[in-house]
């Protein structure tokens, strides 16, 4: 009986170790990569207004830019944007929206110049091929000529002066799936954790009544996931970062040292805590004195002469 009961706890502690190790990684992963922190303290070493104006030449573009699009707006968009979008995946927001707000004075003045530099039609030239504009009749209005293009794309000037870029960014929802793998890997965390309690009360039971081979399993347990955290993490510390994309070296370098700080940061205090837990376990196991069951006592029966 003794020796099922010693395979069994090593067949439930190789379980707990493992389980333990991967709700840790998983439980940094999700704090780090799904908060916001991180992101603002790696946005503080990227010159957002500089990159926008070497990769996205905003100024070049003939319609009118909305303030939250300005070079020195972007930083505060785009971090903005990013924590909606961290917070819809954590199914902490019902709805994910990203509207801009232009001057419609502005868009309406923009287009305007454009259905002016339409070429007039000649006599008998039909202004409009399959839906698309060909050229504008030189009786009708420029606004009115812009109206009726309008009409035929089946927009408005108020849709365009208060649009969801969302919408146009993710026309197929790919957002929805996001949330929903997001929705998983944290379900799949709490199961997780779930498991750990269940094969913790599956190692006291083989261990009962003794609460000191208890406490030394559990200790050995954690001393391992502590030590191999702390192994990851010293390791980890030790590779060097190559093979970053030409001409985002540097960018690219800085905000991975953020997020790989954070990541093995997070580790360590998981290595640290479990092999503190560890070793409470064992002090405690060789303190501890099991209590002795009572020795029964045998009646002697004398023989009779």
């Amino acid at each position: 009986m003794g020796f099922f009961r010693g395979l069994g706890t090593v067949f439930v502690s190789i379980l707990l170790i493992f389980t333990v190790f991967t709700a840790s990684i998983g439980v940094t992963v999700y704090s780090i990569m799904l908060y916001p922190d991180v992101y603002k303290e790696a946005l503080e070493k990227v010159d957002v207004e500089k990159l926008a104006q070497e990769k996205i030449p905003l100024k070049d573009i003939p319609i009118p830019i909305p303030p939250e699009l300005a070079s020195e707006n972007l930083k505060k968009t785009f971090f903005i944007l990013l924590s909606d979008v961290l917070a819809y995946a954590r199914s902490d927001k019902n709805e994910l929206t990203f509207k801009i707000n232009v001057n419609q004075d502005e868009i309406l003045s923009f287009f305007e110049q454009q259905a002016q530099a339409f070429p007039v039609c000649s006599a008998n030239q039909i202004p409009f091929e399959n839906g698309e504009p060909k050229c504008r009749p030189a009786q009708i209005p420029v606004k009115e000529f812009l109206i009726t293009v309008l009409e035929q794309k089946n927009f408005s000037i108020g849709q365009i002066s208060n649009a969801d870029l969302i919408q146009v960014w993710d026309p197929q929802n790919n957002r929805a799936k996001l949330r929903q793998y997001v929705t998983w890997f944290r379900y799949g965390i709490y199961a997780s954790l779930l498991l750990i309690l269940l094969l913790v009360s599956f190692i006291w039971l083989l261990r009962k009544p003794s609460i000191k081979s208890f406490a030394r399993t559990i200790g050995i347990n954690f001393i391992l996931v502590g030590s191999m955290l702390l192994a990851i993490f010293f390791v980890a510390n030790k590779i060097p970062i190559t093979h970053l994309p030409e001409g985002f070296a540097e960018l690219a370098l800085s905000v991975i040292d953020v997020f790989k700080e954070a990541i093995l940061g997070k580790i360590l205090i998981f290595g640290v805590v479990f092999v503190l837990i560890g070793v409470i376990g064992l002090i405690f196991s060789f303190i501890k004195k099991d209590k002795l069951e009572p020795v029964k006592k045998v009646k002697k029966v004398s023989k009779k002469k």
